[in-house]
């Protein structure tokens, strides 16, 4: 009898009233536990045993719950955490990389909708270090050099030469990052 009431008054060490329904959980098992535990006879090993088994089932099925409803709350926090800091990386990049340069509309559209969000998800899975972010900032940043209105194709052609191999490489490094 002794152990069941320690591992009951144990178990209501981490209780604390100002968890919600963490606290109102444990609270309540801990309760009927006491209560269930009153109406055994104190000369009934037995049945005191056996109600110990099951009571401590019960606290650590409900301290597992716990366990994991705050490891996906944490996951879920990370995650936000590293989507805002992704789009501020690229939000900044795509500020600094555009600062004073003039891209046609279709460009620039498709930089702000559709490449914002690859890019986002490209640092949230591999990081702002790995090498195929590297390689998106390099093409981004020769998309908007070279996608210039007032861009002059030299006379060896290697502007010309870039231009028309920019949207394959494009499409290689999507495949290849995604």
């Amino acid at each position: 009898l002794k152990k069941t009431v320690n591992y009951l008054c144990a178990q209501m060490l981490v209780w604390d009233d100002t968890h919600g329904n963490i606290s109102q959980s444990l609270r309540a098992l801990f309760e009927s536990s006491v209560t269930r535990l009153c109406a055994i006879p104190v000369s009934d090993h037995a049945a005191i045993a056996v109600f110990h088994r099951e009571v401590s089932a019960e606290f650590t099925r409900l301290l597992d719950k716990f366990g994991r409803l705050a490891s996906r709350l944490k996951d879920t926090e990370i995650g936000l955490l590293k989507a805002v800091s992704a789009n501020n990386t690229v939000a900044r990049f795509l500020n600094v990389t555009a600062r004073g340069q003039n891209l046609p509309s279709d460009v620039a559209q498709f930089l702000q909708t559709k490449w914002l969000h690859e890019m986002q998800m490209l640092i949230i899975k591999q990081g702002v270090e790995s090498p195929f972010w590297l390689r998106w900032k390099k093409l981004v940043e020769t998309l908007v050099k070279y996608y210039q209105p007032d861009m002059q194709v030299g006379p060896d052609g290697a502007s010309r030469n870039i231009l028309l191999h920019l949207p394959d490489e494009l499409e290689k490094l999507i495949n290849e990052s995604m």
